[in-house]
């Protein structure tokens, strides 16, 4: 794992909204996560996906009306631990993601935190 300062996890937020995106990165930072980046588009987000050092991802599903998939599958196949922040909790995801970490939006911050933190292995 990419653990940095002081083992803090390394987290990628992948949101188009830029203030839901302050709220998370402030929400992680305050909960101890190293928040590495903010990827508001498809295009950051794959390029995010391939090239930083984390633990962990927080990912919209919809990026201004681009899907995340090409993003998430680049994360997957890295081996790193994905958790889905969308407004579509209750539309099926496509395979491998069907079975991924989900919370629909909004989402209480506190809830948000302690399901990132059930991605790690204690």
């Amino acid at each position: 794992m990419a653990q940095g300062n002081a083992g803090r996890r390394r987290v990628l937020i992948v949101e188009d909204e830029a203030l839901i995106a302050l709220d998370i990165e402030s929400t992680l930072s305050a909960a101890g996560f190293e928040v590495v980046g903010h990827a508001p588009t498809l295009a950051a987000a794959i390029a995010a996906a391939k090239t930083e050092a984390i633990d962990a991802a927080i990912l919209d599903v919809s990026l201004a009306r681009q899907q995340v998939w090409p993003a998430a599958k680049i994360l997957v196949e890295r081996g790193i631990p994905i958790l889905f922040l969308t407004g579509f909790a209750n539309e099926p995801f496509p395979p491998p993601f069907d079975t991924a970490s989900k919370l629909e939006k909004p989402c209480p911050l506190e809830v948000l935190v302690a399901r990132l933190t059930a991605l790690f292995p204690t």
